[in-house]
């Protein structure tokens, strides 16, 4: 068992170290069962992941997203086009949460200031999930055992604790 853990945790550091996946910046054994890492995501990396979310639906709310993380949440600014057909570009902004519930992951965004979207806007909830299936892909590519234990936003980085622990076979 504890040649497993050691495979499995060896595993998890190649898998968030490989391509660019994050900085791993600690790993401990947990008491409750399982290890626990910690990754940090840089500014540079949320900023393309949100480009990326903003687009899924083919007319991206917000268009040249800039991404400034500030402590606790994430302000993207861009440009929309109204919602008038009028095609004139006007500023947007969303400002979003990341926190850990039960072990998942929970994106929200908090604000919105985009003419016509309003926080219940399906749209709005559609960018929730894609961003915590980009964490999630992130942490986990192969789809694991793990749980997310804390989550925080800092200035210059996205930093989570990560538990992962042994699958019964």
């Amino acid at each position: 068992m504890k040649r497993f853990m050691i495979f499995a945790l060896f595993a998890i550091i190649l898998m968030l170290t490989a391509c660019n996946r994050g900085r791993v910046e600690g790993v401990e054994r947990n008491p409750n069962g399982g290890v626990d890492v910690t990754v940090s995501i840089t500014e540079a990396e949320v900023t393309g992941w949100i480009a990326d979310v903003l687009t899924v639906s083919g007319n991206p709310l917000l268009r040249d997203p800039q991404v400034d993380l500030q402590n606790g949440q994430i302000v993207v600014t861009g440009e929309h086009e109204r919602r008038d057909g009028s095609g004139q570009r006007v500023g947007g902004s969303l400002i979003f949460t990341l926190s850990v519930v039960d072990g998942a992951l929970l994106a929200q965004v908090v604000d919105v200031q985009i003419e016509g979207i309003t926080l219940d806007d399906p749209a709005i909830s559609t960018i929730n999930q894609q961003l915590v299936n980009r964490l999630q892909r992130r942490a986990d590519p192969d789809n694991r055992a793990i749980n997310f234990v804390s989550i925080t936003i800092t200035n210059d980085e996205i930093r989570t604790v990560i538990n992962a622990r042994r699958v019964n076979q």
